[in-house]
């Protein structure tokens, strides 16, 4: 099971966090600084929660949610999930894109959120070369241009309070398929491509300590 939160504040389904809204055709030239986060960071995980964000080793276990959210084809706009992001599904074809990531979500994840505050990455304008949230952050939100394009084009990045990130390494976006984040490592950034078709080439993931 996952959540999704709509931008009215209504929920549906278990933890993923969605919002939409209307983009123009091409690169999307959206300021996606006017879409505010909408998601719940500290949103209880099913019944074994009796605290937000402290659970034991086997509640955990026992309510561990990893799903796959689909971008392409749901509209413009920020895909989120308030744990970690292991892999991203690239699809080819005449225009390539990121189209899928693979995420857990908060109560499955053994760290906490530092402050209810995220960073932007903007990489869509600003050139092809590898984007990395802060350091002890990982990647929490991806803003998707669904026309045009179809391309991720900015990122959101959330501070662990109880956690660190480590060594780093980059895993490059097969033409058609997954790329996954080795284990107990999380995606910090991305590698993407600023010119003619948009695209992200790598995932950079980090260690979680």
């Amino acid at each position: 099971m996952k959540l999704r939160k709509l931008a009215s504040g209504s929920l549906i389904g278990v933890t993923a966090l969605i919002m939409h809204f209307s983009s123009v055709a091409g690169e999307s030239n959206v300021n996606t600084n006017d879409v505010p986060s909408n998601v719940d960071y500290y949103q209880d995980v099913g019944k074994y929660v009796t605290k937000v964000g402290e659970l034991s080793p086997h509640d955990r276990q026992e309510i561990q949610a990893s799903y796959w959210e689909r971008m392409n084809g749901n509209g413009s706009g920020w895909y989120a999930t308030n744990g970690g992001i292991r892999a991203v599904y690239g699809a080819g074809g005449s225009d390539r894109s990121v189209e899928q990531f693979l995420a857990d979500t908060y109560g499955s994840v053994p760290w906490y959120w530092a402050t209810t505050a995220t960073v932007k990455v903007q990489m869509d304008g600003n050139g092809s070369k590898a984007y990395r949230c802060p350091r002890n952050h990982l990647v929490t939100e991806l803003y998707y241009a669904d026309s045009g394009d179809d391309s991720v084009e900015a990122l959101r990045c959330k501070a662990m309070r109880s956690h660190s990130t480590g060594s780093e390494t980059a895993v490059r976006v097969p033409y058609t398929g997954v790329a996954y984040c080795p284990s107990d490592y999380y995606l910090t950034g991305m590698r993407y491509k600023d010119y003619g078709d948009d695209y992200v080439e790598e995932i950079i993931c980090s260690k979680v300590y």
